[in-house]
């Protein structure tokens, strides 16, 4: 006999509904399947909240897997009121840091992955349609872009690299041990993480007086000062890679000096951006 499948529907606040939508955009997700997949991995009990404006309806069907026993499952967590149930877990899980939020999302990918970290082995993950072997180190999140990431030694590339946890779309344990890389970097890493791996890698750039008054106020991306010289020049623990996205917003109050490389990347872009607005 076909189980019948049970419908959901309860009211949520305004935010939490946004939240939900973004998430579905974000991880390419139905609605049905983001609200299964919190309702299977949601650890705890959802926080009651207070009486706010409840002004959207969701509705949604259980799945295969939650659909089992679910009047087993009200009884063991002592449901009396659906409705009530469903919006607290919503609430909560819309309450919840960002990060945690797509852990939550991407528990199996995480949990593969943290299992191969504990056991130091390598793991094929599938990325951009493609898989690659690597050793993962740890998994680490950034408070700038709200995300979480692996930082891991790339087989095929022969260098450490960061993987967007929601980029990432299998992995595949193996038996295969890691090898021993450079440790001592892999702790400094861990200890200051920064998802463009700026660590160990410098920028020095002159500031104008309202170029430092900017710097102190642009916190997103803002990497650390090493050392000031004279002049208004900086030396900027900061990769390439985040130069390119923090310093363009300074314009005229910030001269990249070097490396090199990056000095002739930002005159090339601004000289480019000139040449628009001579007509």
């Amino acid at each position: 006999m076909k189980m019948e499948v049970k419908k959901i529907r309860f009211t949520i606040p305004q935010f939490a509904y946004d939240i939900l939508m973004s998430m579905t955009k974000s991880f390419k997700i139905s609605k049905n399947g983001l609200l299964n997949i919190i309702l299977e991995n949601f650890r705890g009990t959802p926080q009651k909240t207070f009486q706010r404006s409840l002004n959207r309806v969701i509705q949604f069907n259980l799945n295969v897997k939650n659909n089992k026993d679910y009047e087993d499952f009200l009884i063991k967590n002592k449901i009396e009121n659906e409705s009530e149930f469903f919006r607290n877990l919503i609430i909560s899980y819309a309450s919840l840091a960002p990060h945690k939020r797509e852990i939550m999302i991407r528990s199996d990918i995480y949990e593969k992955l943290s299992a191969a970290i504990a056991r130091k082995v390598t793991a094929i993950i599938k990325f951009r349609n493609e898989e690659r072997e690597v050793e993962p180190y740890f998994l680490a999140n950034s408070p700038e872009e709200a995300c979480n990431y692996l930082f891991c030694y790339s087989i095929m590339h022969d260098r450490f690299i960061n993987y967007k946890l929601g980029n990432i779309k299998d992995v595949k344990i193996t038996d295969n041990n890691q090898s021993r890389r450079n440790e001592e970097y892999i702790k400094d890493v861990r200890s200051n993480f920064d998802s463009f791996l700026s660590h160990g890698k410098y920028v020095k750039v002159r500031l104008t007086f309202d170029g430092e008054k900017q710097y102190y106020k642009a916190k997103h991306l803002r990497p650390a000062i090493i050392k000031k010289f004279g002049g208004g020049v900086y030396l900027f623990e900061c990769s390439e890679a985040k130069a390119k996205l923090y310093f363009p917003q300074f314009m005229q109050n910030a001269e990249v000096l070097e490396p090199l490389k990056l000095r002739s990347w930002f005159k090339k872009m601004f000289e480019e951006a000139n040449a628009n607005y001579k007509n």
